[in-house]
């Protein structure tokens, strides 16, 4: 069986094609399948209902008023990702796990940065310097790339002055490694039915966090600390969901 659920603590252990099924499901799909025999067996389906413990989770999802999504990368080029929704009832978190499965955490919308931080082990760190790393894009996913060598030949490109010591350790670690950057994107309607949405792009390493910006073929490294993101994590969310 490879779906698992705790009724203690209301977690879901399920892989993303079982859980669109169940979401289908939810909603009012009535089709047999193997499955959602998985779901009952694992007690995720109760006496043919959702169980009581995960139908707010499963009310938030089919409901929301936000989603969201975490994308994680590192020097290695391994990947993970998340997928979000917040609601007036919550907020609901749908996360990878290293065997490929995913599973659903629930909480209090207020909670999601909190959560969001333990993601992508959000902590302090030293401070890069005062200076920002303005650079072409094409050279900025370079430095980002998933082969040393490449990073090297992007870093080649740079011509940084020697006085911009704290610029150059980072650029150093960029290439060498170990290195995180990660994304959260939320996005969401306006009441007037406009899509609107949000993002914040951190380069995470041993020596410092950088804030990313991309625009268009430029790209910039802003040096922050961990409370500068966290305020930006903060304020991701739009005010009419914060306040619903």
């Amino acid at each position: 069986m490879t779906v698992a659920f705790d009724a203690a603590s209301g977690r879901l252990r399920i892989d993303q094609l079982r859980f669109d099924r169940f979401l289908a499901w939810a909603n009012g799909d009535t089709s047999p399948g193997p499955d959602l025999d998985e779901l009952r067996q694992a007690g995720a389906i109760f006496q043919d209902d959702i169980h009581p413990v995960l139908a707010p989770s499963m009310r938030v999802v089919a409901e929301y008023l936000c989603q969201l999504r975490i994308d994680l990368i590192d020097d290695h080029g391994d990947e993970k990702s998340g997928d979000g929704w917040i609601s007036p009832e919550g907020a609901v978190l749908l996360l990878d796990l290293p065997d490929g499965m995913r599973q659903l955490h629930a909480m209090p919308a207020e909670m999601l940065p909190a959560a969001i931080a333990r993601v992508t082990r959000l902590g302090p760190r030293p401070v890069p310097g005062a200076e920002s790393l303005h650079l072409t894009r094409d050279v900025f996913e370079g430095l980002l790339a998933a082969k040393p060598e490449d990073r090297q030949l992007a870093a080649d490109r740079l011509a940084l002055d020697t006085a911009e010591a704290a610029l150059t350790e980072l650029v150093a670690r960029l290439v060498a490694g170990p290195w995180r950057r990660w994304t959260v994107s939320v996005a969401w309607y306006t009441p007037q039915g406009e899509p609107a949405s949000r993002n914040l792009q951190v380069l995470d390493t041993d020596r410092g966090m950088c804030l990313c910006e991309v625009s268009g073929v430029n790209a910039a490294l802003l040096p922050t600390n961990a409370t500068g993101v966290w305020r930006r994590l903060t304020a991701l969310l739009p005010d009419d969901v914060e306040g619903a």
